[in-house]
C-alpha cells in the first residue's frame, strides 16, 4: 500500500549554509528546529529532503529506508529519444533519423540540418540496475552481510564502449562528430562515476 504523505522533522538549523537550503526548508513547511510538517510521498519531495537530508529527518524510519533502497528501474529508450526530440533536435530545427538497427551494430540517429548529414547520435539510458535486493528467506530481525562491487562505473564504462563500436560502424572515418547521449535513471549514479568510467575507458 503506498503512502501518499509522510512526516519530517527539523532537526538542524540553516545558519551559515547556502540560503538554497532555507528556501527548501520552507518549500517543506519547515524552517524552525522541531517543527514537524506532512508532506506529499512524490519524487520532487524526495529530492528535495535529499538537499536538506543533513537538516531534517524523516519520521517513519521505515519509509525512508524503502526509499533509499535501490528497486528494479525498466528502462524506455523509445521515451528517452522522444524526449530527446522534443527537448534537444526539434527546438533547434535538427532531424533525427532513425538508422535501421543492423543487430545495433549502428547509432540512433543520423542527425541532419537543413537535409545535410551532421552528426551520429546514439542514446544509452542508464539505471542503477539491480544493485540490492532482499533475499526472499530473509527472517525479520535477522542480518547478512553481502558484499558486492559497485557496479555504476563498469556498467557506464561498458554503454560507452558499444557506442564507440556502434560510431565505428556507421562513421569509420570520422568524418562527422559523433554524439553520445546517456539519460540517467539512476538515484546512485553520477558525474562522479562518469569520469571514473571514462578513466576506464
Amino acid at each position: 500500500m503506498s503512502v501518499e504523505t509522510f512526516k519530517i522533522v527539523q532537526t538542524a538549523s540553516p545558519i551559515r549554509r547556502h540560503s538554497k537550503q532555507r528556501h527548501t526548508l520552507i518549500g517543506l513547511g519547515l524552517n524552525h528546529i522541531g517543527r514537524v510538517a506532512e508532506v506529499p510521498n512524490t519524487g520532487a519531495t524526495w529530492g528535495m529532503i535529499a538537499k536538506v537530508r543533513h537538516l531534517v529527518r524523516v519520521i517513519d524510519e521505515n519509509l525512508f529506508k524503502e526509499h533509499r533502497l535501490p528497486g528494479r528501474h525498466v528502462t524506455d529508450e523509445n521515451a528517452d529519444k522522444r524526449l530527446l526530440r522534443n527537448l534537444i533536435f526539434e527546438p533547434r530545427r535538427i532531424r533525427a533519423e532513425g538508422i535501421p538497427e543492423d543487430e545495433k551494430k549502428t547509432p540512433d540517429f543520423k542527425l541532419l540540418k537543413d537535409g545535410t548529414l551532421r552528426a551520429y547520435c546514439e542514446v544509452k539510458s542508464s539505471t542503477d540496475g539491480d544493485l540490492f535486493e532482499l533475499p526472499d528467506d530473509l527472517a525479520p530481525g535477522e542480518i547478512r552481510v553481502e558484499v558486492h562491487k559497485d557496479p555504476a562505473i563498469f556498467s557506464l564504462a561498458r554503454h560507452i564502449a558499444k557506442a564507440a563500436r556502434q560510431f565505428e560502424a556507421a562513421n569509420p572515418d570520422r568524418s562527422h562528430p559523433n554524439i553520445l547521449i546517456i539519460v540517467n535513471h539512476a538515484r546512485r549514479k553520477g558525474p562522479a562515476d562518469l569520469r571514473m568510467a571514462l578513466a576506464v575507458c
